[in-house]
């Protein structure tokens, strides 16, 4: 069963990518449940309406954590108006497909320079590196971080696309590890981003 939120939460528009496409998807409770809140089920509901993948193939992504509890309250989650999804569609058959080491490298050796780039940001954001604090491009830093954003996503959505045989043990820990990487660097991203909106101020 769900927690109780602080706040209740009866009505949401969220932005939902899908491959190519991107979905505004509003969610909203049935009339029956006007007292109630939000959850996991409305949101899985109203993604199935906006773009045909039934729940039970949906893989939601939200701040690099999979959404998996129907019952969990979106306001926990603190999802706002705008906040944006990743959507994969699971597919109906599963094909076991020989380990693919090959992305599995190119994506670490992705996470590894925007690690050091997000260091660099982080330097500037939180004062370190501010000598010449009048020549930041505060705009720069912001589209960096969005940009930064965006491909950790799509990131994770490579890896969730990659089928491991079961014998693969190195091959599937190293997609495990690399997946907290990303969700780690998700999380900087935002809390970096929150600075740079307060020193653009």
């Amino acid at each position: 069963m769900a927690a109780v939120a602080d706040d209740t939460l009866s009505a949401l528009s969220v932005v939902c990518s899908y491959g190519v496409k991107r979905l505004q998807v509003n969610v909203a409770l049935p009339e029956n449940e006007t007292d109630g809140n939000l959850t996991c089920r409305h949101l899985f509901n109203a993604i199935q309406e906006a773009s045909g993948v039934p729940v039970d193939r949906q893989k939601l992504i939200f701040k690099g954590r999979s959404l998996t509890n129907s019952d969990e309250l979106l306001s926990n989650l603190n999802m706002k108006n705008g906040c944006k999804l990743m959507l994969m569609a699971k597919p109906k058959n599963s094909v076991i497909e020989s380990p693919d080491q090959k992305a599995l490298t190119d994506i670490n050796n992705y996470i590894e320079k925007q690690e050091k780039s997000l260091q660099e940001v982080s330097r500037y954001v939180t004062g370190l590196n501010q000598e010449n604090v009048e020549d930041i491009d505060w705009k720069k830093i912001a589209d960096q971080l969005k940009v930064a954003d965006e491909t950790l996503m799509q990131m994770l959505e490579k890896l969730d696309g990659l089928v491991l045989s079961a014998e693969a043990t190195d091959s599937r820990n190293q997609r495990k590890e690399l997946v907290t990487k990303i969700q780690t660097l998700l999380k900087e991203c935002d809390r970096l981003s929150h600075l740079n909106k307060n020193s653009m101020k």
